[in-house]
């Protein structure tokens, strides 16, 4: 059947206008929620000079006064950490228990399509010492609503971030496991919305629609998959449970809280890379990823890359952007060797990684193609049509400026 073109993602309707980008990093004003100083500096960079202020001795005080205040008292698990066992998760599982003697439940929320290095790293996650419950989704279902996130949202990987925040919160329910341990906290880290999150070791569900499900929720998209005949009536009796958090009364009887480890040590993903090939025999993969230069970051997936080019189309900002802003502002490149490497690896389109999705999701290239090219137009002041290509209308250069190569009315 014929679908009618739309997106339900509320950033592209709220999106500045006109282009800047970050006189520190590599990272532009498009970024979803992030805010610029009077300086052209963004808010990841920004809090980037306000950790040196940090008294992180008194933090390490409040992690260890959290950690007695919430250790178990019957040798029952006395905190949940969600991760795939890759390098940030394993980094927070493993200090939990070693350094502040916590007895950590792992939990994951399997990704879409395992890659093969993904599952290698889990296992070796597992073998080195911890308990983990795994949710395996309904496959059927699971693909659908990859679909849906595709073509409405403008990201496949909807329904794994869906269930990566609800997943652990249902589980602390469940199970009377009232703490849980995140890694960073995206926002302030990377760039968005900082309120109520500077300095907050924190964070509750109310704005998870807003801050990391693009304005949408499990039972919007259920109704639109209704709506276009992607799910039947049938589908929609399966329970999406784990896809949403539990009722307020539950949480707030349990008394569950979910932390950011990043508030209370430094964060730093090279580091926690090289921690957990240290501790959990934690591997890269072979050569980088595609659409980027780095190799030990987001494995997990075999369909990642098509989530990081939706980004990329959406908002003008790839892989390689995301990973050399952060790396820049920890100090392992300079600005300019960023730059370098947005403009030679930001545009690549991840082959290996679309031909996955083509087979999950079960749609030709051609139909692919189609839901591509209309994320393109929702982003004409990012994009301008040369010659049947979509070319950046504009760049970065060294002098903290972007370029403006091609007219905006034209």
């Amino acid at each position: 059947m014929s679908i009618k073109k739309e997106t339900l993602d509320y950033e592209l309707h709220k999106k500045r206008k006109e282009v800047k980008f970050c006189k520190k990093c590599v990272i532009s004003n498009q970024r979803p929620r992030i805010e610029f100083d009077e300086n052209g500096v963004c808010s990841a960079c920004n809090y980037t000079e306000r950790k040196k202020k940090i008294d992180w001795s008194k933090r390490e005080k409040e992690l260890k006064d959290l950690c007695d205040k919430f250790r178990s008292k019957d040798n029952n698990y006395d905190v949940i950490v969600p991760g795939s066992g890759g390098k940030d998760s394993a980094y927070v599982a493993h200090i939990l228990k070693t350094e502040y003697n916590m007895k950590p439940l792992c939990v994951t929320w399997a990704p879409h399509k395992y890659s093969s290095i993904g599952r290698e790293n889990f296992f070796d996650f597992v073998d080195s010492g911890f308990d983990n419950l795994t949710c395996f989704q309904d496959g059927k279902i699971h693909r659908k609503l990859s679909l849906l996130g595709f073509k409405f949202i403008g990201d496949n990987f909807l329904p794994f971030v869906l269930g990566q925040k609800a997943y652990a919160f249902n589980l602390s329910v469940k199970l009377k496991i009232p703490l849980m341990f995140y890694g960073e906290c995206g926002p302030v880290e990377y760039g968005g919305d900082t309120k109520n999150k500077i300095d907050q070791p924190k964070e509750s569900f109310e704005n998870w629609d807003k801050d990391y499900h693009k304005g949408t929720n499990i039972k919007k998209i259920l109704q639109k998959g209704y709506d276009v005949g992607i799910l039947d009536k049938k589908d929609l009796k399966k329970s999406f449970e784990f896809y949403q958090h539990p009722k307020k009364n539950e949480i707030d009887k349990i008394g569950c809280e979910m932390h950011w480890m990043s508030y209370y040590r430094q964060w730093f993903p090279q580091e926690n890379y090289y921690y957990a090939v240290e501790n959990t025999n934690f591997k890269p993969r072979v050569g980088r990823s595609e659409s980027t230069y780095t190799r030990f970051a987001s494995l997990d997936d075999d369909t990642d890359g098509v989530h990081w080019l939706l980004g990329y189309i959406k908002f003008g900002l790839g892989r390689a952007s995301s990973d050399a802003a952060h790396e820049i502002r920890e100090g392992h490149f300079t600005r300019e060797e960023g730059i370098k490497l947005v403009k030679k690896f930001d545009h690549e389109f991840p082959e290996k990684d679309i031909k996955n999705f083509l087979e999950y999701v079960e749609i030709s290239r051609d139909e692919f193609d189609d839901v591509i090219e209309f994320y393109y137009k929702q982003s004409q002041n990012i994009w301008k049509k040369i010659d049947g290509k979509w070319k950046l209308r504009h760049t970065l250069t060294n002098d903290g400026c972007d370029d403006n190569p091609y007219p905006k009315n034209k």
